[in-house]
């Protein structure tokens, strides 16, 4: 018996405990409304309406039910969401404990698309009025009734006619809504009308990023009306909102100050920051041919005006890119200069012999022989512009000229001015389904590497392979004579320019080979080349010098013309080279673009 009654008061303190923590857990709601309450919708949209919960932690006190005044109007499911049924009108209304939300839906069969007023900024007088004009489109709209509200009654009032107000010195927005779309109108109310406004300064000049203070005096004194200050030239010189104008580049701008209605101006004229002093580094370097260094220029002051221009006063010595990139052409000394508004600096470059006996720039001769200055008494059939063994990375080349492990040469002459990758390639397009002339090479000439480069296999964009895309694409056109491929052009150069027995003979190049001719070597992925290397060219620029000094050859274009590839990138794209600025790009195969020759030695 004893064990028993203990067992009951054990249980009966145990519920008292329990039930004080229950109470202690839950968390008094202080609020509770819906993120929307007015609501327009057309026949079976839908909205969802969420509701909040102050504090949020409070959420776990309970469940929201939801309910609709006429369900033949509006629904409303479990969590929130409206659907719209007929049209007419319904109270949506969600509770929570003792707390309820209510949100008012309009079902209609044309719904309101904008509202516009007449006026979106409005400054009163202090107990004038003026009525807004509110436009609701379409003029058809079902609920087109304008309902029109203050954010400050204490500034600004509106009637259901939109006649505002002003009541005291201040800002209020004036909203008006119809369908659930609702436009605005900033209103400030002044004391008193502004009879005058002045600056301190009318003409100002200063250098850019100079800054002064403008101070605006309004007339009478106590009107209560806000300054807004603009610029006619963002770009040349800003003001903020306290007056203080910054310059920003050369030029002129006028800054306008206004309150009340009223306002007045004041030209700034901002003049350039001249360079006081320029340097380089280094200022003495030593390079063989075809190696490049970057110099550096350091003008004072930071924030000068006008652009360093980079010269070489012997560019058959050293080139220099707009960046300041040199280049070794070939032995001797030249000066390269960097200026700037009249002052300059040089660095003095050193072009010494590589110790291969094999340069950057050397001419190529009919006999394979090759020299760093133009021998008379040769025939010149290109100019070196890469030095390495061509056969490491292209086995058709290794298996047909093995000895070929020198270099790559370009050509004197373009071997065409313009013409599509394929001629007729709409037509092979029609007749095989598919156009994929790689994957036809790959299924019946295995004996050559693939000429597609595109999204798959862009990890061999950086092979130089020429000579096998070549022989691919000739053993294509032996097969299909009615789609003759750009290589044609190579096998005419062929009998107008013989080659040196001794080389691959001329063939057209793969993206690498463009790439390593124009810009010379770059490691990363010859996609990533863009338009922010532009400068970079400076390979380029010094193989069209050594072209320019060998009679009848035609330089390299420097203009944003393109030079077609022997590499294609799925169907119906092939790659090439922009001239202007070094980069790899992709071509409809139709384009008429030009064609390069290059040979290995």
């Amino acid at each position: 018996m004893k064990k028993c009654i203990f067992s009951i008061a054990l249980a009966f303190f145990a519920a008292i405990f329990l039930s004080g923590c229950t109470d202690e857990q839950k968390i008094e709601v202080t609020g509770f409304k819906l993120d929307k309450t007015d609501v327009e919708l057309m026949i079976d949209e839908t909205s969802q309406l969420l509701a909040i919960i102050t504090p949020s932690e409070a959420a776990q006190n309970g469940q929201i039910s939801w309910k609709s005044s006429d369900e033949a109007v509006a629904t409303v499911s479990d969590e929130g969401l409206v659907t719209a049924i007929s049209v007419g009108e319904a109270v949506i209304a969600a509770s929570f404990g003792e707390f309820t939300a209510e949100c008012n839906v309009s079902v209609v069969t044309v719904a309101v698309e904008s509202v516009q007023l007449n006026k979106i900024t409005l400054t009163l007088v202090k107990g004038q009025s003026e009525t807004l004009e509110a436009t609701v489109t379409p003029e058809d709209a079902d609920n087109v009734e304008i309902t029109w509200t203050s954010s400050d009654e204490e500034v600004a009032t509106v009637s259901s006619e939109g006649e505002v107000t002003a009541v005291y010195p201040g800002n209020a927005v004036i909203s008006a809504t119809a369908g659930g779309i609702t436009a605005t109108c900033d209103v400030e109310v002044i004391a008193q009308d502004v009879e005058s406004i002045s600056l301190n300064e009318t003409d100002v000049e200063i250098i850019k990023d100079e800054t002064f203070q403008l101070v605006a005096e309004i007339l009478p004194e106590g009107t209560g009306a806000a300054v807004e200050w603009t610029t006619s030239d963002y770009y040349v010189a800003s003001a903020d909102e306290n007056g203080v104008v910054t310059g920003k580049a050369v030029g002129e701008a006028t800054i306008t100050a206004t309150a009340g209605g009223k306002s007045a101006t004041c030209k700034v004229t901002v003049l350039p920051v001249d360079a006081q002093s320029i340097s380089i580094s280094p200022d003495e370097i030593t390079l063989a041919q075809g190696e490049s260094q970057q110099l550096t220029a350091t003008v004072e002051p930071e924030n000068y005006d006008g652009t360093v221009e980079w010269t070489s006063d012997n560019t058959n010595v050293a080139v220099v890119s707009i960046n300041g990139e040199v280049t070794a052409v070939a032995n001797g000394t030249a000066t390269i200069t960097a200026a700037i508004n009249g002052i300059s600096a040089t660095c003095k470059v050193t072009v010494e012999t590589g110790t291969s006996g094999l340069n950057v720039g050397d001419f190529y001769y009919s006999d394979g022989t090759w020299s760093t200055e133009l021998d008379p008494s040769k025939t010149p059939v290109g100019v070196v512009f890469y030095v390495c063994d061509p056969t490491s990375t292209d086995p058709t080349l290794a298996q047909d000229h093995p000895d070929c492990t020198h270099g790559y040469v370009v050509s004197l002459q373009n071997c065409s001015d313009g013409t599509p990758f394929m001629e007729n390639y709409d037509a092979y397009v029609e007749e095989t389904q598919s156009g994929d002339f790689a994957a036809w090479l790959s299924g019946n000439a295995p004996q050559f590497q693939s000429i597609d480069m595109g999204d798959e296999n862009r990890d061999r964009l950086s092979i130089a392979q020429g000579y096998n895309n070549t022989k691919a694409l000739e053993y294509f056109n032996e097969n299909w004579i009615n789609y003759q491929t750009l290589v044609q052009y190579a096998g005419t150069y062929r009998e107008t320019c013989p080659a040196p027995e001794n080389s691959s003979d001329w063939y057209v190049p793969s993206p690498k080979e463009l790439s390593l001719l124009f810009i010379g070597e770059w490691d990363g992925d010859l996609m990533s080349i863009d338009i922010l290397l532009q400068g970079k060219t400076n390979h380029r620029d010094m193989i069209n010098n050594k072209l320019a000094q060998i009679d009848g050859a035609a330089q390299l274009h420097t203009d944003d013309v393109s030079y077609w590839a022997s590499s294609c990138a799925g169907v119906p794209t092939a790659f090439t080279m922009n001239a202007a600025f070094g980069w790899v790009s992709l071509a409809n195969i139709n384009n008429n673009l030009m064609v390069r020759c290059v040979l290995a030695f």
